[in-house]
């Protein structure tokens, strides 16, 4: 009787706190990475020198620091855009999880009885 009172709960749980657990992970993932690439730091200091080299050599550095933030910019977006992809596919997946299961149990026992 008890496992029949869990069922319902069960579902409860999946598609409401279950969900936003997860969209919550997937933000916070998504913050951690923004911020350990200091993007916001690469953007503001994108055409200073890199590692402050002194005034012979301000443009080539100013120049080689360019690329290397751009790069980092770059790499850092690339990274969000995969998370953002990944973290759809997550909850996508999770969302189906019951009818998965539900479907290879019967598909299962298809199996054993014919």
């Amino acid at each position: 009787m008890q496992f029949v009172l869990l069922v319902p709960e069960y579902f409860i749980w999946h598609y409401t706190s279950a969900v936003r657990l997860t969209i919550n992970i997937i933000s916070n993932f998504l913050w951690f990475v923004y911020h350990f690439f200091s993007v916001p730091i690469l953007i503001k200091t994108l055409i200073t020198p890199i590692h402050g080299v002194g005034k012979g050599f301000a443009v080539p550095s100013q120049v080689i620091g360019f690329v290397v933030r751009l790069a980092a910019i770059f790499f850092a977006y690339t990274i969000l855009a995969i998370s953002v992809l990944f973290g759809i596919l997550v909850v996508i997946l999770w969302l189906l999880l019951p009818f998965i299961v539900m479907y290879l149990i019967v598909t299962g026992l298809k199996l054993i009885l014919l």
